[in-house]
């Protein structure tokens, strides 16, 4: 039993970070997608074992960018060719440019590729300055509406008149209150 532990810890140790983050820009019809990878995610398309531990540096070729940029797709969009990888810190970005047919509604974005490498990936999605989306394995395809403000603007909406319901609710019982109360 102990040497199971020992063993679990010890490959948990050898796996680099399942997180991962994608950001994506969006301008008119065109889409900036900037991926941070950890190097041990790489080893594949560098040629190395599984285990292997490259550095950010080794890690950081044109084939890995390549790679990279395969793990992810957004349907009615066509990606352009990989840029960089750039150093970020310990880890690899990956960018690239996506041209869609128009400004797109919404991503119909798919990480299927991603998630096929280990299903234990998670991916950190933010679209421009919205709150983060968490994408896992058991859902690698996710649609995001971006039109008219964003994909929150609505739930502001729905919160802000909550909120005045509650408080109108709030001042009407104060009101019965003290009527019942001279």
């Amino acid at each position: 039993m102990a040497s199971a532990c020992v063993s679990a810890l010890f490959l948990a140790a050898l796996h680099q970070s399942s997180v991962k983050y994608l950001d994506l820009a969006i301008e008119g019809d065109t889409i900036t997608a900037r991926m941070t990878v950890a190097p041990g995610d790489l080893t594949d398309p560098l040629g190395l074992a599984p285990d292997a531990t490259p550095s950010a540096i080794a890690a950081a070729t044109p084939a890995a960018a390549r790679y990279t940029r395969a793990w992810v797709t957004i349907t009615g969009c066509t990606p352009g060719d990989a840029r960089g990888p750039d150093l970020d810190g310990r880890f690899v970005a990956v960018s690239w440019t996506v041209r869609c047919a128009a400004a797109p509604t919404e991503l119909d974005l798919d990480l299927g590729a991603f998630f096929a490498v280990d299903p234990r990936h998670e991916a950190i999605v933010r679209v421009g300055a919205e709150p983060p989306i968490v994408l896992r394995s058991s859902a690698p395809r996710w649609v995001i509406p971006v039109a008219d403000g964003g994909i929150w603007r609505g739930w502001w909406l729905i919160a802000a008149g909550t909120v005045l319901v509650v408080v109108g609710i709030a001042l009407r019982l104060r009101h019965l209150r003290r009527s019942e109360n001279p």
